[in-house]
């Protein structure tokens, strides 16, 4: 039980941010959305660095937990025809992306998948780059490291 109150956490961090008082004005909130997702492939390092890179306060991201209670940064719970092809070179399509569920993975067989190289359909700008989903830690640690250097 102690993923969802993970999750529960994370919201709450979300919603508990400090608000202005009536007199203090709306700070500009610039979000990177799953990274830089329009540029770079979505939920990856290479992504939130970009992101981070061109003045972004905020991160946004979702997380799931694989088969040996790792959080993972993915928008679905399976790996997504739009962007994912296995080690094997194969990607799934949409009828078939359900059964590649991250819930019934490791974090060690998620890793292996490149989610970065296929030309996202809908993102005709974004590189192309042989990437994965990282884990939360991770991004954490990146993230921070980024900062401590900028």
């Amino acid at each position: 039980m102690r993923h969802p109150i993970l999750i529960f956490f994370l919201v709450v961090m979300t919603a508990c941010s400090s608000q202005p008082t009536k007199t203090e004005k709306l700070p500009l909130d610039i979000e990177g959305h799953r990274g830089c997702r329009g540029l770079f492939p979505e939920n990856s390092i290479e992504g939130f660095i970009q992101a981070l890179n061109l003045g972004v306060n905020t991160l946004e991201l979702d997380v799931v937990i694989s088969s040996d209670s790792q959080v993972v940064v993915s928008h679905e719970p399976w790996m997504g025809w739009e962007i994912a092809t296995s080690p094997q070179g194969i990607s799934p399509d949409t009828t078939t992306e359900k059964n590649f569920n991250l819930f019934k993975m490791t974090y060690a067989e998620i890793k292996q998948w490149d989610c970065g190289s296929k030309l996202h359909p809908r993102f005709p700008y974004q590189q192309k780059m042989k990437t994965y989903k990282p884990l939360l830690s991770e991004v954490f640690e990146k993230v921070e490291a980024f900062i401590k250097e900028h």
